[in-house]
């Protein structure tokens, strides 16, 4: 068992990366940092978070957002930071076969969200999930008791099973990998 306290990022400030002259675009974007409004709520849930919680770990996306957002979840709580691959967002191309350009991601998008997943080219959302549940198995596995996971809306919701988590709110699950196992 292993509890998780699952955590959105806080706002990102995407205007810094526009005013920059190479024009951070795509998936760049991923490179932008908290805005100020991002950094406050992001100290305040880490402030709740380290005087309501015995989190042993912090483990963060890859991305700049999710990361400046545990490390003040880190700071808080004095629990060490790390950083997992597989926690990164929804992928809208998932095989190097096509160019991922505006157009393919736009209809990545639209295609998820009608659930036309038959032949899908992205990341269907039982994919998004059971990624976030492999990692949090391998947590749990490591002998892990309670985690603040760190990442993104997509990847989070279809962890948890709920519809919508806001920039800098959380939830928080009690994880079973052994029923999860016999569940399957």
């Amino acid at each position: 068992m292993i509890t998780v306290h699952l955590l959105r990022h806080a706002e990102p400030d995407y205007a810094i990366l526009v005013s920059d002259d190479r024009r951070f675009a795509g998936n760049r974007r991923d490179f932008a940092p908290l805005s100020r409004d991002g950094r406050e709520t992001a100290a305040s849930v880490a402030a709740a978070l380290g005087a309501t919680t015995d989190a042993q770990l912090v483990v963060s996306s890859p991305y700049t957002r999710a990361l400046e957002t545990a490390a003040h979840v880190a700071a808080a709580t004095g629990a060490p930071l790390r950083v997992i691959p597989q926690l990164h967002d929804w992928l809208a191309v998932i095989h190097g076969g096509a160019p991922i350009d505006a157009e393919r991601v736009d209809l990545s998008i639209a295609e998820y969200l009608a659930g036309e997943h038959a032949d899908a080219t992205f990341e269907t959302p039982d994919q998004v999930g059971r990624r976030v549940e492999a990692v949090v198995s391998d947590l749990a596995s490591e002998g892990w008791r309670e985690v603040v996971l760190v990442a993104h809306q997509e990847p989070l919701c279809r962890f948890a099973g709920i519809q919508e988590l806001g920039m800098g709110e959380y939830v928080t699950r009690v994880f079973d990998p052994q029923r999860r196992e016999e569940d399957a």
